[in-house]
């Protein structure tokens, strides 16, 4: 009898045991748990100047004296809906209200926000600071950024918060199919209205899947709505994802298009400006393994796949795996890659002269008979060399390039001078 007790008492001492640590697991959950509320509350703007740093809760920044640039910024919960439609309004009549622009957004990626220290919002305003400086000495254009401020960290406590990726990732998609749609058409109407300006959209990371969520199905419509005119539209000037962090299987009907229409026609043979451009690190260990890991557990239990079959430009038969397509970033998934971007000098680029160049003038064919894929281009000030390889049509406007570590060393490394300078240098080009 007494030895029952004992182990009853034994259980029961392991059930506390076990409560407490659950306990305390919550507790920890709960204390590390960012809120979901806004960093840059309405208030009018400011300007930003050595004598008047921004308050923390400034909505639009702009050193006037200085540079020619501004730093906006418009924040959207979890559920893909404006923080608040005052600021938003705002920063639209900001806009308008400027002329000689160019117009960047930029959404950033996991575990940042729109906290004035955090450290995407500081490195997105010295991106702008530079290239304004170049700009006004050279271009006598201002800059206007957009800082797209989501919660992309749920919970604080290091280590715990990388179980967040799955509730990330499955939030990036809400916010990229909700009011942020507003925001960007809005933009591009003003950027439309205004024939000296220029509209711009980068994503990285999870937020490059906010940006694709976003914007995917104007660029599928705008594609089919403009191919049989020569001319195909995109969304704005360019958008551009960078060591995106979503899988290949939704850009697949991107891919089909491409194909389907390459067969009927000459339009890809064509050099024309791409319209979506998505830059991945051959390096970059995040998308290309924890990545795939975490797609792997949900795609394994939860979803079913088949084997599908298409014909490509060419007429040949291709077969594509749903589930490899599943698991895998776009980035990394190499039948869909289209292009490489590697460094001509590894040494580090010091400075950037990016000028205004026509785009036809700038492309080199590598004389393969009867076919203008394999094409090349220089990009002078950054040092950077963008390779067709032969995987897609020779001018397709959608491209997936595949970027050596001398230009992306990682995953957050994207602030290098020769990126920004080839990103520049895109912006610019006729």
């Amino acid at each position: 009898m007494n030895t029952k007790i004992k182990v009853l008492s034994l259980k029961a001492n392991n059930i506390v045991i076990k409560m407490k640590y659950i306990i305390a697991l919550l507790i920890t959950l709960l204390v590390g748990c960012t809120s979901n509320h806004m960093f840059r509350p309405d208030t009018k703007a400011c300007i930003k100047s050595k004598e008047n740093n921004c308050a923390k809760s400034c909505i639009i920044s702009s050193d006037c004296k200085k540079c020619p640039y501004s730093l906006s910024f418009v924040e959207i919960d979890d559920q893909g809906h404006f923080q608040s439609r005052s600021q938003l309004n705002k920063v639209i009549e900001f806009i308008e209200a400027q002329e000689n622009q160019d117009i960047v957004v930029f959404i950033h990626g996991w575990h940042s926000n729109a906290q004035p220290d955090n450290k995407s919002v500081k490195n997105f305003e010295d991106m702008l600071i530079k290239i304004s400086q170049r700009y006004d000495k050279k271009l006598k254009r201002k800059i206007n950024g957009i800082f797209v401020g989501w919660r992309g960290e749920s919970i604080t406590v290091s280590g715990i918060n990388m179980a967040t990726f799955w509730d990330r990732k499955d939030v990036s998609i809400e916010v990229g199919s909700g009011s942020l749609i507003e925001l960007l058409v809005r933009l591009e109407i003003i950027a439309k209205n205004n024939n000296k300006c220029r509209l711009v959209s980068i994503g990285h990371s999870f937020g490059a899947s906010v940006l694709f969520s976003a914007t995917k199905n104007i660029l599928y419509q705008n594609f089919l709505n403009s191919v049989e005119s020569n001319e195909i539209c995109g969304f704005g000037d360019l958008v551009i994802l960078i060591n995106p962090a979503f899988e290949a299987i939704p850009y697949a009907p991107f891919h089909d298009i491409t194909e389907e229409y390459a067969r009927k026609s000459e339009i890809f043979n064509n050099p024309m400006k791409p319209k979506l451009i998505i830059l991945t690190s051959e390096s970059d260990w995040a998308t290309k393994y924890a990545f795939r890991f975490g797609r792997f557990c949900s795609s394994m239990l939860f979803e079913k796949h088949n084997e599908i079959e298409r014909k490509d430009r060419k007429c040949d038969n291709q077969k594509f795996d749903q589930f490899s397509m599943n698991i895998n970033a776009i980035g990394h998934y190499k039948p869909f890659q289209t292009h490489t971007l590697q460094s001509v000098n590894p040494n580090q680029l010091k400075s950037c002269n990016a000028m205004p160049s026509k785009w036809k003038d700038m492309i080199v064919y590598d004389n393969t008979p009867h076919s203008k894929e394999g094409w090349s281009i220089l990009f002078p000030a950054s040092n950077l060399k963008l390779r067709h390889i032969k995987n897609s049509p020779a001018f397709s406007p959608y491209w997936i390039v595949a970027v050596d570590n001398n230009v992306i060393p990682g995953h957050n490394e994207i602030y290098q001078l020769n990126l920004n300078c080839f990103i520049e240098e895109l912006i610019l080009a006729r």
